[in-house]
């Protein structure tokens, strides 16, 4: 096609000429007035070849029309190009200008300033972090644990207070240029499980706020202000599913991870609240946010173990709050569903964090919320409300994924609230006479997305749930939400007898007073009795023992740990430790050897006990306890030897449970506690009693306005009732 060469850029001196860039009008279309209708850098443009088309198909007789079409342009000279730069020029100047300030702080850390900087793109940023060789990969001879699977030794970053709207930390901005989002560069978690490397924190000096802020608004102009930055937060997902013990059964990880991908403007991209209550929860099992250290337990007065502390927020801390914010507008916005989602998750990092009061408002939000859902039922249509139809706030679940996913955001609100009342005298929110939920569909059949039918399925109100499970729907998450079950009527059992005036009068014998009547001569009692220890009889075969092969089943284990708890709840209030005939204590022995079976197992295999469900940290408190009780029992009667083997069992759980607070707060507070327990132990009787009257005169402080700052589990004021009974 014929081109118009263009004038010489030596040639200033000449009048300037009209120089017409590509994709824009020809000649024959600028002098006719037309513009290009297509932008497709094809030449002849479409207009001059539509009009050549025309002028062949009705071309008069003895006029010869060209067989090409006429479209001449000029060509645009190389200085003229070079202002109009495409996305790929500016993007290499983004990089550039990141290069540049990666280098003037890699000057500033090494102190001279002389030395040439090592320059990484925005795609290696990530990689230059984990395999430079100042941050080798953890090996045999390298690793300080010997456990097989570890993170990526990745120096932690400082994210106490992230930013509203910019992002300070230069490392995780430059990785924060490789777009798009769903494929982050910063280090995956590993699977299987993996375990945390702590490193002493990487401080880094911050550019300008005014560059990286902007940078970082033109690369993500939508990112909602207060979420991490977008590697950083698909590095928590990441952690989040491959980590925690029931990540996977409250969200649909291919689905949600497809939408974290949108856009955040998106009506499909994950609420708030949940991203935040994710951000709080994954916090434990990343070194890439900063966790507080934990207060010094010698130094530390024993009734302040559980005491808030007064420094600034942490980075689960801060996103929790951010959670909390963010559930207004999500109500609002007419997601509760997610509400739900978002008070189960932050009920997971309250209790691993030992914070009661708030534990006890998240869990209690989450299961209340889920009436008015209907979440509590099977069907939500079938009653005997308003012409048998029940009114509920969410509408049809789209997919046997959705439905699932709500059903087992419900039984994982149950378990939680359930877990939380072992440690408090308060009620729970929900009655089981009220719950008729169809228990979850196995993990495989719900990550597939393979719908399961409800008829024949067992639920709450089934008969013997606790005694028979069938094998086509069993698995380890269902003996889980199974032994909350058990759990909930021992607590209701504690909690409602006393009260029960009726039952009191109907039992007492005609010179008995109703007070005085044993609560283990009723039917009630002995009836949640058989049903706990029944409760594994009929278990599946491959589900016997949760630990096979160095591989730990987490929820098979917690609902075993929980099978032996119920156990030792139900006898607590019962029991004369100092009388060996008691059947009461007899039974809280056999159920504490029963954990030390499963203890003396975990203690054996390399596996993470952070990664465990923090349930679990109460089980072994309990059992700690229940040994220092009876143990010093013996030693007051003069045997000695079985004082000193139980004093030994003691050992082994304290063992588990360092383990276990490596991590997790609450794990490190439950030892603190048997510390305490154990000097009572070894002290003589006359000196424990000051220190215990001590204690719990500390404990008696006003509830309002203290009650988070000195609240103390039920099971702790056991130890004390002991201590001070008379002989």
């Amino acid at each position: 096609m014929p081109k118009v060469t263009g004038p010489s850029p030596s040639s200033s001196s000449s009048p300037a000429t009209s120089v017409l860039r590509r994709n824009q009008a020809c000649h024959q279309c600028r002098k006719r007035k037309l513009r290009i209708q297509y932008s497709d850098a094809t030449k002849p443009c479409a207009t001059c070849r539509r009009s050549h088309k025309n002028a062949l198909a009705h071309a008069e007789p003895g006029v010869v029309v060209p067989p090409e079409p006429v479209c001449t342009y000029d060509e645009a000279t190389t200085t003229h190009a070079s202002t109009h730069d495409g996305p790929k020029s500016r993007y290499e100047r983004l990089e550039n200008r990141i290069n540049e300030l990666e280098s003037l702080l890699r000057q500033q850390d090494d102190g001279t300033g002389q030395s040439p900087p090592q320059q990484h793109t925005p795609a290696s940023v990530g990689s230059s972090i984990a395999h430079s060789p100042q941050n080798p990969l953890p090996t045999a001879s390298n690793s300080p644990t010997s456990t097989e699977n570890t993170f990526v030794n990745v120096p932690p970053l400082q994210y106490s207070a992230m930013p509203s709207t910019t992002m300070s930390d230069p490392v995780l901005m430059g990785a924060a240029s490789a777009f798009p989002p769903p494929y982050p560069n910063l280090p995956p978690a590993a699977d299987p499980l993996p375990t945390v490397i702590s490193h002493p924190p990487h401080q880094v000096p911050t550019p300008p706020q005014e560059d990286m802020g902007f940078l970082f608004e033109l690369l993500w102009p939508s990112w909602p202000a207060r979420l991490p930055p977008p590697d950083l937060l698909h590095h928590l997902v990441d952690v989040f599913f491959n980590v925690h013990p029931h990540a996977n059964r409250i969200l649909h990880r291919s689905t949600f991870q497809a939408a974290l991908s949108l856009s955040p403007t998106s009506p499909d991209f994950p609420r708030l609240c949940v991203l935040h209550a994710i951000c709080a929860a994954a916090s434990f099992y990343t070194t890439l946010v900063r966790q507080p250290p934990l207060p010094d337990w010698q130094k530390q007065p024993y009734k302040l173990i559980f005491r808030r502390p007064n420094d600034e927020p942490s980075f689960g801390e801060l996103h929790a709050r951010y959670a909390h914010e963010a559930q207004g507008e999500a109500v609002q916005a007419g997601h509760i569903f997610e509400t739900v989602q978002s008070d189960v998750i932050l009920s997971w990092f309250y209790f691993t964090h030992g914070k009661w009061v708030e534990v006890w408002v998240a869990s209690g939000d989450a299961i209340r919320n889920t009436i008015p859902l209907g979440l509590h039922l099977t069907d939500p249509t079938t009653s005997f409300v308003r012409g048998g139809k029940r009114i509920t706030l969410l509408p049809p679940a789209k997919d046997s994924v959705e439905d699932e996913t709500r059903r087992s955001t419900f039984w994982l609100a149950y378990a939680v609230e359930r877990f939380q009342a072992v440690g408090n005298g308060w009620a729970t929110s929900v009655d089981d006479k009220s719950i008729s939920q169809t228990f979850p569909a196995l993990l495989d059949n719900f990550q597939r997305g393979i719908g399961v039918p409800l008829k024949g399925r067992q639920r709450m109100n089934s008969k013997d749930i606790l005694t028979y499970h069938p094998v086509d729907q069993t698995d380890s998450f269902t003996l889980y939400v199974k032994s909350s079950i058990l759990l909930s009527r021992v607590k209701n059992f504690n909690s409602s007898f006393p009260l029960n005036q009726e039952a009191l009068d109907s039992l007492a014998a005609p010179d008995q007073h109703p007070q005085h009547v044993d609560p283990r001569s009723t039917a009630e009692f002995q009836k949640i009795e058989a049903q706990i220890w029944a409760f594994r009889l009929n278990v599946p075969n491959h589900l016997r023992n949760p630990i096979v092969n160095n591989t730990v089943d987490g929820h098979l284990l917690a609902a075993y740990f929980t099978q032996y708890t119920s156990i030792i709840l139900l006898h607590n209030p019962h029991t004369d430790h100092r009388d060996i005939t008691c059947v009461s204590t007899q039974k809280i022995l056999t159920a504490v050897r029963g954990t030390l079976e499963y203890v003396y197992a975990l203690c054996d295999t390399s596996f993470d006990l952070t990664l465990l469900d923090p349930s679990i940290s109460t089980s072994f408190l309990m059992a700690a306890t229940e040994i220092i009780r009876i143990a010093r029992a013996r030693k007051e009667d003069g045997l000695m030897e079985e004082a000193l083997s139980m004093r030994n069992d003691f050992d082994v759980i304290k063992y588990a449970m360092s383990r276990m607070a490596e991590r997790l707060p609450i794990a490190a507070r439950h030892v603190a506690m048997i510390d305490r327990s154990l000097e009572e132990f070894e002290a003589p009787v006359g000196a424990v009693m000051g220190a215990i009257e001590d204690f719990e005169n500390a404990c008696r402080t006003d509830v309002q306005g203290a009650a988070a700052d000195t609240f103390v589990p039920f099971h702790t004021y056991a130890i004390l009732q002991d201590a001070t009974t008379p002989n």
